[in-house]
C-alpha cells in the first residue's frame, strides 16, 4: 500500500484516521455549553479556547495550527528524547487541548498550560504502546503510528512498536545521549560537553539505546556501571 504523506497544509484539519478522537470526545462534547464566566474571553488564547464545545474548539485550533501545537510537540519529543510519531502526538495533543479548554480560564499561563496538555498526550500514547506490547495487539501493515521507525529499521510495524516501547521506557539520560548522537548526529564529545556527563558514560548510554532497539528490550546498565 502506498505510504500516505504526513505533511499537512495550513488550514487542513487533522486526518480523521489518525486522531482516535472518539476515545477523547464524548457525544456531550459536541453540544455548545453556555458561557458562565464573564472573564472567559479576556485571557491569552481566549479567542480560540473559550466557550462553545470541545468539538468546536478542536475545529478552531486544528485549522492552521494557531497555537503552534505542531512545533510544541516536536520540541517535547526532542527535549525528552521520545520515539513518537509526530503526527500521532500532534493529533492527540490537539484532542487533549480541546477537551480541557472548556475549563481553562487563563491560569496557568498559556505556554505552561499547553505544555501540560502535550505532556498528558505523550504519557497517554506511551502507556498505550506498553499496553499494546503486553497484550500482543495485532498491527495492520497500513498502520501509520510506527511507520517512521519501521521504515528506518526495515522491520514491520509490530517490531517497531516493541522497539519504541522499550526505548521510551529507558532512563531519560540514556535516551537523551542516544538521541543526541544517533538522531541529531552530534559527536560523543559534543554530547559530553552539552550534558556534563563523562565520555565513558555517554558512550555506554548510546550503546544501551542501540541494543534496546535491536533486542526489543532494555539490556540494562553495563556490568561496569554504565547507563543511567
Amino acid at each position: 500500500m502506498p505510504r500516505k504523506s504526513s505533511k499537512r497544509n495550513d488550514g487542513d484539519p487533522p486526518r480523521e484516521a489518525d486522531l482516535s478522537f472518539a476515545s477523547l470526545l464524548k457525544p456531550s462534547d459536541f453540544v455548545d455549553r453556555p458561557q458562565t464566566h464573564s472573564i472567559a474571553r479576556s485571557f491569552q488564547g481566549s479567542e480560540l479556547l473559550a466557550g462553545d464545545s470541545p468539538a468546536a474548539i478542536l475545529d478552531r485550533i486544528a485549522r492552521g495550527d494557531p497555537l503552534g501545537i505542531e512545533a510544541r510537540c516536536k520540541r517535547h519529543s526532542s527535549e525528552n528524547a521520545l520515539l513518537l510519531d509526530s503526527e500521532r502526538l500532534i493529533t492527540r495533543a490537539l484532542a487533549h487541548t480541546a477537551r480541557r479548554a472548556v475549563g481553562y480560564r487563563g491560569e496557568p499561563p498559556l505556554d505552561s498550560w499547553l505544555a501540560d496538555r502535550i505532556e498528558d498526550a505523550a504519557a497517554e500514547l506511551l502507556s498505550e504502546d506498553v499496553e499494546a506490547v503486553r497484550n500482543q495487539d495485532p498491527i495492520d501493515r497500513s498502520d501509520l503510528r510506527y511507520r517512521f521507525l519501521a521504515d528506518a529499521l526495515g522491520v514491520d510495524a509490530h517490531v517497531a512498536l516493541r522497539a519504541t516501547a522499550a526505548f521510551n521506557d529507558l532512563p531519560p539520560d540514556v535516551r537523551r545521549d542516544f538521541w543526541a548522537v544517533v538522531r541529531e548526529g552530534k559527536t560523543i564529545q559534543a554530547t559530553v560537553t552539552a550534558s556534563g556527563r563523562a565520555r565513558a558514560a555517554v558512550a555506554r548510554n548510546v550503546k544501551r539505546g542501540i541494543l534496546t532497539i535491536s533486542l526489543l528490550r532494555d539490556p540494562g546498565p553495563s556490568p561496569d556501571g554504565g547507563g543511567a
